[in-house]
């Protein structure tokens, strides 16, 4: 931890694009506890904070700090608080229009130092259903002005992460973010994930975005087992620091053969206790309304 507290990583420490860095950091790793803060904009019900939780459980001594939980929506604060009910009044979840926080000055002042931003801007500009206005739709507008303001701030953050839908990798606002971390100084890579990749009975694939501030790196065929889940997702895009053709990878490029997945297991499993299968049954009705955008798998 260097003397601000922010965390520090050994340029010798294991690396992969699921978020090790690689021979290029300058940070220090130690056994000691230190701390990861975080920025959830578009927060939720703070699934980005419990996952990144989850993902720091081996790390012996690391932990998250939440240092601001943006959402504007009262329901989605509701569940963040039924999840982090120790943030009620600790002034970390922050009910407010994004886009009255993303000037450079106030991104600074509030949220400068950061080690990780995760953002899942509003995908109803990028949905298969939707008009496809993009970057035209008013709802675009908060990320558009955090783009914006990211090369021109003090303290960026040294790792990001954005969740879409997939169709956001083919508009305008994915150009400008590509465009923003690139003149930030950032490496990145982009995928198409789902729940099912991973043996979890959900197909939900989605756009994910991950980026980290040089001379932080990627390293492309990490060996480390805890990290392979991530040869099952869909590479899509990348920086230019990155040439698939000349460098050891493990990832399933869009252009070659489905990566086996693991089998799925049974939604039962998942269940607190007996239900009658007719209960979960779609009503047909909307099955035709809807069957164009419906994601179906299949896992017994």
């Amino acid at each position: 931890v260097d003397p601000r507290g922010r965390l520090v990583a050994s340029s010798s420490a294991p690396a992969s694009t699921s978020g090790r860095d690689g021979p290029s950091s300058s940070r220090e790793t130690t056994a000691t506890a230190r701390s990861v803060k975080l920025v959830e904009f578009y927060a939720g019900m703070g699934t980005m904070r419990w996952s990144l939780e989850r993902a720091l459980e081996s790390d012996v001594g690391a932990s998250v700090t939440a240092l601001a939980s943006i959402d504007n929506s009262e329901v989605a604060n509701a569940v963040y608080l039924a999840n982090y009910p120790d943030e009620n009044a600790s002034g970390v979840l922050m009910r407010r229009n994004i886009e009255h926080l993303s000037s450079v000055e106030t991104l600074d002042a509030r949220f400068g130092g950061a080690d990780v931003w995760t953002l899942s801007p509003p995908c109803q500009p990028y949905t298969r259903k939707g008009k496809h206005l993009h970057g035209e739709d008013p709802r675009a507008g908060s990320f558009a002005r955090i783009l914006e303001a990211l090369p021109k701030l003090r303290e960026p953050p040294d790792r990001i992460l954005v969740e879409n839908v997939v169709g956001f990798e083919l508009s305008e606002t994915r150009r400008a973010l590509v465009a923003a971390l690139d003149e930030a100084g950032y490496v990145w890579r982009e995928y198409h994930a789902s729940p099912f990749d991973i043996g979890v009975p959900c197909t939900r694939t989605r756009y994910y975005a991950l980026a980290k501030r040089k001379p932080l790196s990627f390293v492309d065929c990490a060996e480390d087992a805890r990290f392979k889940a991530i040869e099952r997702f869909t590479l899509i895009g990348w920086s230019n620091e990155f040439c698939p053709a000349q460098r050891c990878v493990r990832h399933n490029l869009a252009t070659t053969d489905t990566i086996s997945r693991p089998r799925p297991r049974r939604i039962a499993e998942y269940l607190e206790g007996p239900v009658d299968d007719a209960s979960l049954a779609v009503e047909a009705g909307t099955v035709e309304r809807y069957w164009r955008w419906l994601d179906v798998g299949e896992g017994r």
